[in-house]
């Protein structure tokens, strides 16, 4: 009888050690996960303890990070390419309003010749 209760506190030990080194690994994720959010830190999740469920979680929750991390970027990518398509059309509709303007301005200067200058600017304008 000594013997199975000796067996039962071993058990019981370990048991309980399990469950605290259980606890201790998912507040370390908890909070490893905190700061990930929070920008601290951009590093993946990680198990130090073997504990399938535990590893699974965390393999999905990596996998998240993942998915976000591409779709931000992919986002800055975007807005990248966005901005510079903004500048060409910028930059395209310039070009002429600039030579329409200096028409404009030598129509003012020379009248006698408004009538050319004012051709060429409608021909600026259609283009």
């Amino acid at each position: 009888m000594g013997y199975i209760a000796i067996i039962l506190f071993g058990i019981i030990i370990l048991l309980v050690s399990r469950l605290f080194i259980l606890r201790y690994e998912l507040g370390r994720i908890s909070k490893d996960l905190q700061d990930l959010n929070k920008g601290i830190t951009d590093k993946r999740l990680t198990v130090t303890t073997l504990h399938k469920p535990i590893e699974t979680l965390c393999q999905h929750i990596n996998f998240s990070i993942k998915i976000r991390d591409k779709a931000r970027s992919d986002a800055e990518n975007h807005e990248a390419e966005l901005r510079a398509q903004i500048s060409n059309i910028s930059h395209d509709l310039r070009t002429p309003l600039t030579a329409i303007l200096g028409y404009l301005s030598m129509v003012k200067d020379t009248p006698e010749k408004a009538a050319d200058y004012l051709e060429i600017i409608e021909g600026r304008s259609k283009a």
